[in-house]
C-alpha cells in the first residue's frame, strides 16, 4: 500500500522535527478571523474544502472504489450549520457506523467531517481515507495513482508521503 498525506498546508513551512510553522486556518470555525493579516472568508474555506472532496473521489476513481464504509463514528456538534446543501443534512441524519457510501455521497460525508460535525474512517477494500487535527487527510491506496497525485497538485493541494497516524 502506498500512503499519502494531503493537505493545504505547504510542506516548505515545516520545520526540521516536521511541525508546521506558519500560522494558518485549521478549521471551519476558523472563518472569520485575521491569519497573515488577511481575514479569512467562508469562499475561501469553500474553495479549499472542495479540492479535499475532489482528492477524494479521485482516488476513489484510481482504485475503482464505487463505496467506502464509514467507520469509528464519533459525533461532535448536532447543530449543522445552514451553508450545508440539503443532501448533507439528510446525510447527516443517516450516519452509522458501518454504512457505506457512495462516490455521489461521499462529498457529503467529507464536508461533515471536515467542519467537525462527525468524525470517523472511511474504507474500502483497496483504499483508505483519515481526517486529521489542523485539516490533515491521510490516504492510503492500493493503485498507482501517480496521475491522481499530479492532478491533486495541480489543483494546489500538497502531497507527501506520510502514513497515516489513525491506521
Amino acid at each position: 500500500m502506498k500512503y499519502f498525506r494531503i493537505t493545504k498546508h505547504n510542506p516548505k513551512y515545516r520545520n526540521k522535527s516536521g511541525h508546521y510553522m506558519r500560522d494558518e486556518w485549521i478549521s471551519f470555525s476558523d472563518i472569520g478571523q485575521v491569519f497573515n493579516g488577511e481575514v479569512f472568508s467562508l469562499d475561501e474555506y469553500l474553495d479549499i474544502e472542495e479540492k479535499y472532496c475532489t482528492a477524494v473521489n479521485l482516488f476513489m476513481e484510481c482504485c475503482e472504489a464505487d463505496n467506502l464504509i464509514l467507520t469509528s463514528v464519533e459525533y461532535f456538534n448536532e447543530k449543522l450549520s445552514k451553508l450545508y446543501p440539503v443532501s448533507t443534512k439528510n446525510i447527516h441524519k443517516k450516519v452509522k457506523n458501518g454504512n457505506s457510501y457512495s462516490r455521489s455521497e461521499i462529498n457529503d460525508i467529507c464536508k461533515l467531517i471536515l467542519r467537525e460535525n462527525i468524525w470517523g474512517k472511511l474504507s474500502s477494500s483497496n483504499m483508505y481515507v483519515h481526517f486529521g487535527y489542523d485539516y490533515y487527510m491521510y490516504i492510503g491506496v492500493e493503485a498507482d495513482c501517480i496521475k491522481t497525485l499530479m492532478k491533486i497538485e495541480e489543483d494546489g493541494l500538497f502531497v507527501e508521503e506520510v502514513m497515516s497516524p489513525y491506521r
